[in-house]
């Protein structure tokens, strides 16, 4: 989880300096974190947290630096959310102590990572993405539930802050 959340530190940062200044060095660097995070062979379908935290970076990746990319390196992108997230995502069951449903930080992480980096690719993969985005609203309401009593989060501070930043991207 450390290694993906760095990696998506990385390109997250680089891509909006590169978005906010047009400064070729962090776009250069910010493609060459995206594309190796794309050469992966999993993103850690063991531990989906990662594949959540992946996903988002290469979603957010993807869209900021679009421009910045070969349609050779696009497709690179594309091809790896699909396989790397979208497809092992919709693998995961919806019952038992899943992710999927949960009421717990990893649905927001999952559900609302994968959904980004769907969005992303949209266009070429509309109704994959639109399958993926579908079962993440269904979804991600089940992990508000945590909050309902008085806006605390039975997992602690820090859990709260992090599931809480994940439902924020997904929800708006």
């Amino acid at each position: 989880m450390v290694t993906a959340r760095n990696v998506q530190g990385r390109i997250l940062s680089l891509a909006l300096h590169y978005r906010l200044t047009g400064n070729s060095e962090s776009l250069a660097r910010a493609r060459a974190e995206l594309i190796e995070l794309c050469e992966l062979k999993n993103w850690g379908t063991g531990h989906f947290l990662d594949v959540g935290e992946a996903a988002f970076a290469a979603g957010v990746g993807f869209d900021w630096l679009y421009d910045g990319l070969s349609s050779e390196q696009r497709q690179q992108v594309a091809t790896a959310i699909t396989n790397l997230a979208i497809l092992p995502a919709l693998a995961v069951k919806e019952g038992g102590d899943s992710w999927v449903k949960g009421n717990f930080n990893w649905n927001p992480v999952c559900n609302g990572g994968v959904m980004v980096a769907a969005l992303a690719i949209a266009e070429s993969q509309p109704e994959l993405a639109k399958k993926n985005t579908e079962r993440a609203i269904e979804n991600l309401p089940y992990a508000a539930e945590a909050y309902s009593l008085d806006g605390a989060f039975p997992e602690g501070p820090s859990y709260w802050a992090y599931g809480t930043s994940f439902y924020l991207i997904a929800v708006l």
